[in-house]
Formats: C-alpha cells, structure tokens, sequence
C-alpha cells in the first residue's frame, strides 16, 4: 500500500497525503471561505486574531466522502501570516472549533486527520513573545501593565535646592 497525495483542483495549495488504500480515485476539493454563516462563527470564535476559512471535501464520483483511515492534510500559511505563529482549528457543526496539533513544514501547516471539514489558520494579533512552554500568563515587572511613570534616577537633589532657594 504505497503512499500518495492529493492536490487541491481549485489551485488553493492544500494537499492531502495518505496510503493508496484511503486515497484511491478520490479528487480534493478545498474551498476559500471568506463570508457566510460559518465564516461569521469561526470569525466569533476566533477574535482575537485573524484567520483564513477552509472548507475541504473528498470527493468520489462527485460525492462527498470522509476518509476511511487516517491522512495528512498541509494547508498553505497565508502570505500576511508568521507561520511560526500560526495554528490550526477543525470547525465543529456548531460553529464552534478545536485546535489540531499542527507542524510548519515547508510553508505549509501540517497535521493528522481522519475527518475532513472546514479547518482555520489562525494567527493571533498579538504576537506571544514568552518563551515556548511559558504558559504561565502572569504579569511580570517591566511588562506593559499600563503605568505611565517617569523612570526613577535617584536624583532629586536639584529640586530641593530649586525648592529651598524660592521659599
């Protein structure tokens, strides 16, 4: 059972790799989402930051299938996009979404799946600039936390001569 790939048939650059077995007469189909109902909910859900909306099918025979086993799906980091950064959420039924463990591998997030559906890349505004593992989301001294005094230089000295000399 030799390895594959599937390239996307409308040019978006999402390929999906797995065993010949899973992958056999079957064509991908990858759609942008940019506007709608599930765009509207992903959009919802993934405030704080900003995304691009992929809605991926199987197809056979014009019919849309799921995988009967597990396969690799790379979807391409958008252009604006740090993939470093990036990450990778399945969309739920619901609107709601789940992060999948993602790698970045030659441009492209990559990931395990044996579901297709729509999938988000997902780049937060504010990039996180702690060291990986640092999940600790504590406010540390010099972080900006939103005080404005001027530095402290030790020397006041020459406004208390000011001081003293104009009483």
């Amino acid at each position: 059972d030799k390895d594959m790939a599937l390239t996307d048939v409308n040019g978006n650059g999402v390929t999906v790799t797995g065993k010949e077995s899973i992958l056999n007469d079957l064509e991908l189909e990858a759609n942008l989402l940019t506007s709608g109902d599930l765009y509207d909910k992903v959009g919802a859900a993934l405030k704080d930051g900003k995304f691009t909306l992929y809605d991926l099918y199987l197809l056979k025979n014009n019919l849309e299938v799921q995988p009967d086993g597990t396969i690799v799906i790379s979807i391409p980091v958008p252009d604006s996009y740090d993939g470093a950064q990036c990450k990778v959420y399945r969309v739920n039924e619901d609107g709601s979404v789940t992060e999948v463990t993602a790698v970045l591998k030659d441009g492209k997030l990559t990931f395990e799946t044996d579901q297709m559906g729509a999938y988000a890349v997902y780049q937060p505004v504010k990039v996180d600039t702690d060291e990986p593992g640092d999940n600790d989301d504590t406010t540390k001294p010099g972080d900006n936390d939103d005080t404005t005094e001027p530095p402290k230089t030790g020397d006041n000295d020459f406004a208390v001569v000011w001081f003293t000399l104009s009483l």
